[in-house]
């Protein structure tokens, strides 16, 4: 990576670290402390390992998808170029996540194939999103149509994302 943008990315994470504490001194730091602690800690636990767990999930597939690819990459330093994307994360659309090709391209693996994957991710999160998002649906009995409509669609794009020729 070259220099240039290694400043520019670390400006921005520091401008980004900056706005918290520009927050956290805003809304106070004892009101702050006060909150957390009134929470019981088993109701920030249970979030933080169920956290932890899909991120290990999504881990897993992005191995799966650099399996596709026939080119053996490093388990360590695939999880590092994995994680390190989500530095990125708050970029609109998630595109800082795009990061990735680039530390990618050490294993020569094309942009194009590595921004897929990118892609696939998005898609799976709208997938789920559409399927978490039935779940509410049962209160609203009328819709039940709209529904299945939801439902085929994703089942539709799930099987496409399976399909080799897709990916």
């Amino acid at each position: 990576m070259s220099t240039k943008l290694t400043r520019n990315i670390s400006r921005v994470l520091l401008l980004s670290v900056a706005i918290y504490f520009v927050g956290v001194w805003y809304v106070g730091w004892e009101e702050i402390v006060t909150a957390l602690g009134k929470v019981e800690p088993l109701v920030i636990l249970v979030p933080l390992g169920f956290s932890l767990l899909a991120y290990l999930v999504r881990f897993g597939r992005w191995q799966y998808y650099l399996g596709l690819f026939n080119k053996p990459v490093d388990t360590a330093y695939s999880a590092l170029v994995y994680f390190s994307g989500f530095a990125l994360a708050m970029t609109p659309g998630k595109v800082g996540e795009l990061l990735r090709c680039a530390y990618l391209k050490k294993y020569r693996i094309s942009y194009k194939r590595s921004s897929a994957m990118f892609v696939v991710e998005r898609l799976l999160d709208v997938i789920a999103m559409l399927i978490l998002s039935t779940l509410a649906i049962r209160y609203f009995s009328d819709k039940l149509g709209f529904l299945y409509i939801i439902i085929t669609i994703a089942l539709i794009a799930l099987a496409m994302l399976v399909s080799p020729r897709v990916l």
